[in-house]
């Protein structure tokens, strides 16, 4: 038998971890304690330089003004009235 270091319950000696507070039951060595890992520093942070742009400037005031103008659309045939209600009535194109 074996005696848990936390409990100190009895445990069989094929048993790894206690039965009743599951603490480790492999025996270690004092000498062979780990050290603590330490964190690797961090690498210093480059400066980088950023080119600027020009700002985006949209179109001038002007524009695209002459494909705004319009000119009026005659007819091409003489619109067709609706012999009761007098009114034009449009023709199905196709």
């Amino acid at each position: 038998m074996q005696t848990c270091p936390k409990c100190g319950r009895a445990n069989d000696v094929t048993r790894k971890y206690c039965v009743r507070c599951g603490a480790s039951l492999l025996k270690r060595d004092e000498d062979s304690t780990p050290e603590p890992v330490k964190a690797p520093k961090p690498e210093p942070i480059q400066q980088v330089s950023v080119e600027t742009e020009e700002p985006y400037v949209g179109p001038s005031s002007e524009g695209p003004s002459h494909l705004m103008k319009s000119e009026k659309a005659e007819p091409t045939e003489s619109p067709v009235l609706d012999r009761e209600s007098g009114k034009a009535v449009v023709k199905d194109i196709l």
